[in-house]
């Protein structure tokens, strides 16, 4: 966190593969609207199929936009397998600190952060293997 007095001087973004892929989802009331939950993914696979990276982002579920840290480090190096995917989803729904409010619960949030997790790493998927997948709203 940045102090009174400090200033940033400098911000690395690390490089993507030529193999990586993403998407986002949004779920929100009406388009245009602050998003009930969002999710953005982005997986940079190995030559093997396996995840080399990911990045998960997530909006609307907590205070401000949080990375899934634990979900990241999980996937990283796993295969491309059902189990896989749910334990992330699982650890992307223990890292949001949602509030209720008159677009959702608490409760809804976390679970539609769990949902849009899985869809918008199905559809980085799926853009890994050379569908058109169309993402966005919900």
């Amino acid at each position: 966190m940045i102090q009174p007095g400090e200033m940033i001087t400098e911000v690395h973004a690390p490089t993507v593969g030529v193999a990586a892929t993403g998407a986002y989802v949004k779920l929100a009331r009406r388009h245009g609207d602050y998003a009930v939950a969002s999710v953005a993914v982005q997986i940079d696979w190995s030559k093997d199929g396996r995840i080399g990276r990911a990045g998960i982002g997530l909006g609307g579920v907590s205070g401000t936009p949080v990375k899934a840290v634990a979900a990241e480090a999980f996937l990283q190096g796993q295969a491309n397998d059902r189990s896989v995917l749910e334990r992330a989803r699982e650890l992307v729904m223990q890292t949001v600190d949602p509030i209720s409010d008159f677009r959702g619960s608490a409760e809804y949030r976390t679970a539609m952060a769990g949902e849009l997790f899985a869809r918008a790493f199905e559809a980085a998927l799926l853009r890994s293997q050379g569908a058109p997948v169309v993402t966005g709203y919900l």
